[in-house]
């Protein structure tokens, strides 16, 4: 979070820069500057952007616990969910991951990952 910020920041001394620039000066004309400024915005989000599995194993964080010995990570955990699904999904999640005890024994493995996609 604070590489991005720091970068939000150095951008908008980059936009602060061209609303006080002379552009009769300048190398590029005010229409160029914005759109390599609009360029970099974008490279910016897509940079910052969380993708579908990063979601899931977020939300997949809510409702498992650490379990070192068979996983060690959400993406790992998610990994083995979706491997048990492919060979059958109407198994309980319990039996696959470590479910935290208010949702222990409500999810299949179909379930569990229809809930976090």
């Amino acid at each position: 979070m604070e590489a991005l910020l720091s970068e939000l920041a150095e951008f908008k001394k980059m936009l602060d820069t061209n609303v006080t620039c002379d552009w009769d000066c300048a190398e590029l004309t005010p229409g160029e500057e914005f759109s390599e400024l609009a360029t970099q915005l974008q490279t910016l989000i897509d940079k910052h952007t969380i993708s579908d599995r990063d979601k899931a194993c977020l939300k997949l964080a809510d409702l498992i616990c650490d379990d070192e010995d068979e996983y060690a990570n959400m993406d790992e955990a998610l990994a083995l969910l979706e491997k048990q699904a492919e060979i059958n999904g109407t198994v309980m999640a319990d039996d696959i991951v470590m479910m935290w005890e208010p949702v222990e024994y409500s999810f299949t493995v179909n379930q569990l990952l229809e809930q976090v996609y």
